[in-house]
């Protein structure tokens, strides 16, 4: 009497905190009222679920990994989900496979990410189109499509006068180190460097905050230099070869 249950069944749906968001539905209602409900909910981009789920497809290839696999992967997820008129999972999976990409900041990997962002993050405004993408996925992509096109390969990075010794590496080239004190992988890298035989210029960017806060702030504006160690290579007059390069491979 009190729900006003006059025959059977009858469907009541709640949310979390109790309240009855919809009674009297058939199956198509409830749909789309789950629907609407589902796509309120906050969720959890780059969980460990996902990144395992990632790490299986991807680290599969092992060191045959190439850029196009990362994306021959985001449209399998596409036809998987948006193919089939799921919108939110496709947003889930896609969503999760950028915060996947983000840390990853080797060559391959970062390779492949700037074409995932362009095609299925930035160049769809018509799925990503409520606040809550803007704020966990649109402004990330953003974010890292500008870390990730700076200095692209064929450009020539800046000649810097105020670096002692940058002018001289700039015109023979060879590779630039990027690193900060206290960095573990930094030390590796800069070892690795350093017994390789082969041309480099390392930049402390702690020290060089601390002495010369401007030309500091210049390299950071100019190199994706959101995470260190950051190495590229570079040809002579200061021709950029190749971004996201480890020496320890």
């Amino acid at each position: 009497m009190k729900y006003g249950v006059l025959q059977t069944p009858r469907m009541f749906l709640l949310d979390r905190c109790g309240r009855i968001v919809g009674r009297g539905m058939d199956s198509d209602a409830l749909g789309q009222i789950l629907d609407i409900l589902i796509s309120r909910e906050d969720y959890d981009y780059g969980g460990d679920s996902s990144s395992a789920l990632f790490e299986n497809l991807l680290g599969a290839y092992g060191e045959d990994l190439k850029p196009e696999d990362i994306l021959e992967t985001a449209e399998l997820l596409e036809q998987r989900t948006l193919g089939k008129g799921d919108t939110l999972m496709f947003k889930h999976l896609e969503g999760d496979l950028l915060y996947y990409l983000v840390p990853r900041r080797d060559e391959v990997h970062m390779a492949g990410a700037v074409e995932f962002i362009d095609r299925y993050i930035l160049g769809r405004p018509e799925v990503w189109n409520i606040a809550d993408d803007t704020l966990k996925v649109v402004g990330l992509a953003r974010m890292m499509g500008d870390l990730l096109s700076r200095t692209p390969a064929g450009t020539r990075i800046p000649k810097m006068s105020s670096i002692k010794g940058w002018n001289r590496f700039r015109r023979k080239g060879g590779y630039l180190l990027f690193h900060t004190t206290g960095c573990p992988v930094c030390a590796l890298e800069v070892e690795a460097a350093r017994i390789s035989g082969y041309r480099y210029f390392e930049v402390d960017m702690d020290a060089l905050s601390e002495a010369d806060p401007a030309s500091a702030r210049k390299l950071l504006d100019t190199f994706d230099l959101s995470g260190l160690p950051f190495i590229m290579e570079t040809g002579r007059r200061g021709l950029v070869k190749r971004k996201y390069v480890s020496l320890l491979d």
